[in-house]
């Protein structure tokens, strides 16, 4: 935070309102009041968090506390080849805020923090130091305040800035929409039936690609399963540390038993949020919720699966977090950033070890969402009952289905043999439904409290497993 006054503050409400936190008056006499405000936009302030970290500064309070900088080994040959150090605001919406050095370096600074070490940071730092994996920025400095008898709290993250063309998440988006426009204009072509069930998944990529969805999906088959090889990359790079923090651990019949109790209480929660918001839904979802409230016996019995025998894999350390929007598109290959999981969990809960298959199902999840977003954005100004929505939602299930059948497969042929993906086919399909189920619960929560008009997504993919 940053005080203005004056002429600084006039032109802060005026020109940049969304950076002032409050009006206040320091002094008695102050006839015009200044404001406390998020001094990011002011260059002098950025670069002065850049230097804390270039020359290992400490700036210490009264009370024994500091902030101290740190600099990483990668950071000398990043600014061996950089000419410019202007900084300027990431203005994308996050959760943290973002300063780009140049064309060099990026700043994230974490917005809630508390005692303990961002993953950020830990497993940023893992992958730029201790492992081979190449598809991550690398780590060159951190930020971190450190108070007498207590553990350390990142503050901000120093990264390689990637120059790329967005994220994952925008270009599929964009080759979802011309992917549809193809289908609109061949009314010839035939939809085959689509049961896009985990098991039907994992069938898919023993298959051959159908000659229909190569033309309907088009090369975007081959970014996903390049995007599936890279993800299986990451969590043999994250399955080869030996620290304690890292080094993977077997899955137990104690360990399982808590899976089981987390997603049943998990579905607790969203189903009785479901409940209470039913009267106040758009009569396109209320339908659809109410089938699925029907059936949460059947979700339980399915959640109930991953605790009947110990399942022979490994648990290690994970994304946590992982979607097409936490992926950049580089024009060639896929670059995977962000790995401080979920910001409002607790760190403790976001450095637990778990099974690399979560990140698999949420990405499976993120591809759905991904074909439903790119109906709904075109279809935004239709009237209700609109029938070329009702036409497509078949060919958006046929869409996600392929895509994520050529991710799975690249996924699994590069995992094959790792200690954290079961040789069992039973097993794996056990753990992957159990994660996808898990995944789209918890976004009929988030899409309650956010976008009751999208419900339908999370929802539609409950029923699918269920019924499938």
């Amino acid at each position: 935070l940053a005080y203005a006054d004056g002429e600084r503050a006039r032109a802060l409400l005026s020109d940049m309102r969304h950076t002032v936190v409050a009006q206040l008056k320091v002094r008695p006499s102050q006839e015009e009041p200044g404001v406390l405000y998020d001094p990011l936009i002011d260059r002098d302030f950025a670069r002065s968090l850049l230097d804390l970290i270039l020359s290992r500064r400490r700036l210490r309070s009264a009370g024994d506390a500091e902030i101290a900088g740190h600099p990483s080994r990668p950071l000398r040959a990043i600014l061996a080849k950089t000419e410019s150090l202007e900084p300027r605001v990431v203005t994308v919406e996050q959760s943290n805020s973002s300063l780009i050095f140049g064309g060099s370096l990026i700043l994230k600074i974490f917005r809630k923090i508390e005692p303990g070490l961002n993953p950020d940071l830990e497993v940023g730092r893992f992958l730029t130091e201790e492992s081979a994996f190449e598809h991550t920025p690398p780590v060159a400095g951190a930020l971190e305040y450190m108070r007498p008898k207590e553990e350390p709290m990142s503050l901000a993250i120093l990264q390689a800035y990637v120059p790329s063309e967005g994220d994952a998440w925008a270009y599929t988006l964009d080759v979802a929409g011309r992917s549809y426009d193809d289908v609109i204009a061949s009314p010839e072509l035939s939809l085959p039936a689509v049961t896009p069930t985990v098991a039907a998944l994992l069938d898919a990529t023993e298959q051959e690609t159908p000659e229909l969805a190569l033309q309907v999906v088009g090369g975007y088959l081959e970014r996903a399963r390049l995007l599936g090889q890279r993800t299986a990359e990451l969590h043999r790079a994250l399955a080869a540390g030996k620290r304690p923090e890292f080094a993977p651990e077997e899955f137990s019949l104690l360990y399982q038993r808590s899976l089981y109790q987390s997603m049943r209480a998990l579905t607790s929660q969203s189903f009785l949020a479901l409940r209470k918001q039913l009267p106040r839904l758009p009569d396109s979802v209320r339908g659809m919720a109410e089938t699925v409230l029907g059936h949460e016996e059947a979700l339980l019995a399915r959640f109930k699966r991953v605790n009947v025998e110990k399942i022979n894999t490994t648990r290690t350390r994970i994304h946590g977090d992982l979607h097409l929007g936490q992926v950049l598109f580089t024009g060639n290959d896929f670059i995977i950033i962000d790995f401080e999981g979920e910001p409002a969990r607790p760190l403790g809960e976001r450095r637990i070890k778990r099974s690399p298959l979560r990140d698999v199902a949420g990405m499976l999840r993120s591809f759905e969402y991904a074909a439903y977003a790119t109906l709904f954005n075109r279809n935004a100004g239709a009237p209700e009952g609109d029938a070329t929505l009702d036409y497509m939602r078949p060919w958006a299930n046929f869409w996600s289905f392929w895509s994520g059948a050529a991710y799975l497969g690249g996924y699994l042929t590069h995992a094959r043999g790792a200690s954290f993906l079961p040789t069992n086919r039973t097993d794996l399909e056990v753990l992957l439904e159990v994660f996808v189920l898990e995944k789209a619960v918890y976004e009929v929560t988030y899409e309650l409290n956010n976008r009751p008009t999208w419900l339908s997504i999370p929802l539609s993919g409950i029923l699918r497993q269920i019924e499938g």
